[in-house]
């Protein structure tokens, strides 16, 4: 379970500039995941190593919208990134915008700016998300999404509204780490997101559909809601 960002994706096609934020991030302490200068280059990148925990994208790289490409692709992966651009023009500025990054810097910029921004998302991100397994590759799971948590002796079933995963882990590990304004424990076997609670019965709650038990010993939890 990752608890803050540390290998940062740099796409740039400027090599005096991708050389500079490589020397202003390796001096703050992160790992360089890699530095592309294409959507090409970026995906092929993510495709064969794990998941890098933030990008810095330039948006346009050979004239073309190569960073809006690589945004597109990432938001699929809970890749967040941030935009590095020369451009301040209304059309840039909203076009940024609706792709939802973490952080928009503009050229030229400063060390500090790119300390004070990467530390600005490392807050929000520190504690809000883990890694799970799907297929032969890992992906970030934002608490947010998960809905609830089953053990199974030593195994949860972590379920979103679309998926479920399957992690060798105990529920007090997963319950150590998640939201505690978010999440409560309504059995020894179940930790609820509260958010996603449809139904509650005398001795269950209903979330997307399922019945989850509510054990005699967690029942308080449920009156302040």
């Amino acid at each position: 379970m990752k608890k803050s960002l540390n290998k940062i994706l740099i796409a740039e096609d400027d090599v005096l500039i991708s050389e500079h934020l490589k020397q202003i991030l390796t001096d703050l302490g992160h790992v360089v995941y890699d530095i592309v200068s294409s959507y090409e280059m970026a995906k092929k990148s993510i495709d064969i190593n794990d998941l890098p925990d933030l990008a810095l994208l330039d948006i346009r790289m050979h004239n073309e919208d190569q960073g809006i490409k690589i945004a597109e692709y990432i938001k699929k992966l809970n890749i967040p990134f941030i935009f590095i651009t020369s451009f301040s023009d209304k059309k840039t500025l909203e076009e940024a915008i609706f792709h939802q990054p973490k952080g928009y810097l503009l050229k030229p910029f400063t060390p500090d700016e790119i300390k004070k921004i990467i530390d600005k998302v490392m807050k929000e991100l520190a504690i809000s998300y883990l890694f799970v397994k799907e297929k032969d590759k890992k992906i970030k799971l934002f608490f947010n999404k998960i809905m609830f948590v089953k053990s199974d002796n030593n195994y949860l079933e972590i379920h979103t509204e679309t998926k479920m995963f399957v992690e060798r882990l105990k529920l007090i590990d997963i319950d150590n780490i998640l939201p505690k304004d978010s999440f409560i424990r309504v059995h020894r076997s179940y930790l609820v997101n509260k958010k996603f609670i449809e139904r509650i019965n005398n001795n269950s709650i209903v979330i997307n559909g399922v019945e989850i038990p509510v054990s005699r010993k967690y029942k308080n939890c449920l009156d302040s809601l």
